[in-house]
């Protein structure tokens, strides 16, 4: 009678819009929560920090990880393009000290030691969330002499901002694997935003 049959029409038609919005809604919330834990690395520190850059070099390099056993020295090292990437991934409230750069320099030297690998052949990495506790606009810059020292030993300093500029730009397709690595194996001191333009 009357014009149920268009009312429930209706009701159906709302219905199915209210369930595909419900489901958007659902994915919007999952991708905040991803880039939320992605950002995580601009203030954390220890097992959580490294995780979540594991999962980012995972996802940029294509490299596996979690076959990675940590023996207290380097944080991660892996194999790729006839090379091997060792690093080290640190969460610290001060700046980027010499110790730092010089510790990733130590498990280099290590490596090389235990598997008779070419000096040439190692890219070395520090990934560093240096003064963590201070806003972004609030942190001093990675002091010179720590540059020069990464320079001289062939290292590269990415901070932790860097990395994820450069994850934001491979996940919006505008950075190629091929080009990441390429960066990482030319670039020794401190890797810049610019550098990765």
């Amino acid at each position: 009678m009357f014009d149920d049959l268009k009312q429930l029409e209706i009701i159906d038609d709302k219905t199915e819009i209210i369930k595909k919005a419900s489901e958007d809604i659902d994915k919007a919330k999952g991708i905040l929560k991803r880039n939320s834990r992605y950002k995580s690395i601009l203030y954390t520190s220890g097992d959580e920090l490294v995780d979540v850059v594991f999962e980012i070099l995972t996802q940029m390099l294509g490299c596996d990880l979690s076959g990675f056993i940590d023996e207290k020295k380097e944080d991660f090292n892996f194999e790729m393009d006839n090379n091997v990437f060792i690093g080290e991934i640190k969460g610290i409230t001060s700046n980027v000290k010499n110790a730092n750069v010089s510790q990733l320099d130590t498990h280099v030297q290590n490596y090389i030691d235990e598997h008779d690998v070419d000096k040439n052949d190692i890219v070395s990495l520090l990934i560093i969330d240096h003064q963590r506790n201070k806003p972004l606009s609030q942190r001093e810059e990675v002091h010179k002499n720590a540059i020069d020292l990464a320079i001289r030993n062939e290292s590269l300093i990415i901070e932790t901002i860097t990395l994820l500029k450069m994850f934001e730009k491979y996940l919006n397709e505008e950075l190629t694997k091929e080009k990441i690595i390429n960066i990482l194996k030319t670039n020794t001191g401190l890797l810049t935003i610019e550098k990765i333009n």
